[in-house]
């Protein structure tokens, strides 16, 4: 499921602190044709390939990988890699891919040393885009907002999910995909773990079996996140108040909306709003 060498909490601190500058290199969104390769390099500064649909295969630090949609890897500084499209599958990626250095004013950075590979976190996506969208808007504080979309994008990958029980099966890419449009097309109708086993008809203890096997977390706790990382979104393009878009999303309790969105995106409704809306 996931190759951590090591954990990235040199990096993790780097993105946390408020005086780091995100320094772009390149910023872009592709979908790739089936002669696409990235022969061999060293590049000195990050990379960040977020696989959004397809496949492909590489060569990092001599180690083989394979990129499928949902997977997101991190390369620091200094690492040789190559990639190309997945020889068996021939279906070329979707991905962003982000170049980046991370500047500490009057010291060098603290170096972080080989990369980070996580799959399954389709819900990611979101985060990738608005990394993205935010580059190309060259908003006068971008610096803020990206550093802090790069430390939940960092977050979401370093976090360590439970090895799936023995003889669970797992949801394959097209059930996934399913799990996220549904929840996407009807989040604000607060769509429980019971509508989300209809939606792939299947019984309610046999999906939540299967469900945390695949994604480490229980239904709720994950219709959780999905909620309140939509609620961010509304934060972000919205000028409605935070108890509206709140309530929006079935919290009546602001309270209760503060404490779920502080521990889902580390940081409070007002701060995300402030480091993320355009001033």
């Amino acid at each position: 499921m996931s190759r951590l060498v090591p954990d990235f909490s040199i990096t993790q601190k780097l993105l946390e602190n408020p005086l780091v500058r995100v320094e772009e290199v390149l910023t872009g969104w592709q979908k790739l044709k089936s002669d696409w390769v990235i022969a061999p390099r060293i590049l000195p500064e990050y990379l960040l390939y977020y696989i959004s649909g397809g496949n492909a295969e590489g060569l990092v630090a001599g180690q083989k990988v394979q990129l499928e949609a949902g997977s997101i890897i991190w390369l620091a500084p200094g690492v040789q890699h190559e990639f190309a499209v997945d020889k068996i599958r021939l279906n070329p990626p979707v991905l962003y891919h982000f170049r980046f250095g991370l500047i500490l004013p009057e010291s060098p950075a603290p170096r972080e040393r080989g990369f980070l590979l996580r799959h399954g976190l389709l819900d990611s996506r979101m985060l990738a885009a608005m990394y993205y969208d935010e580059r190309k808007q060259n908003r006068p504080d971008v610096n803020n907002r990206v550093r802090h979309i790069l430390a939940l994008l960092l977050s979401d990958s370093r976090q360590k999910r439970p090895e799936p029980e023995t003889g669970v099966r797992q949801f394959d890419l097209a059930a996934r995909q399913r799990l996220f449009e549904y929840v996407r097309a009807h989040i604000r109708r607060r769509p429980s773990p019971a509508d989300l086993a209809s939606a792939l008809e299947l019984s309610p203890d046999y999906f939540s079996r299967v469900f945390r096997a695949s994604f480490g977390v229980s239904p709720r706790s994950w219709l959780v996140m999905e909620r309140i990382k939509a609620a961010a979104e509304e934060l972000q393009s919205s000028t409605a108040n935070i108890s509206e878009i709140a309530e929006r999303y079935g919290y009546k309790d602001i309270f209760r909306f503060s404490k779920q969105f502080r521990r889902v995106m580390k940081c409070s409704p007002t701060q995300w709003r402030l480091n993320n809306i355009g001033r």
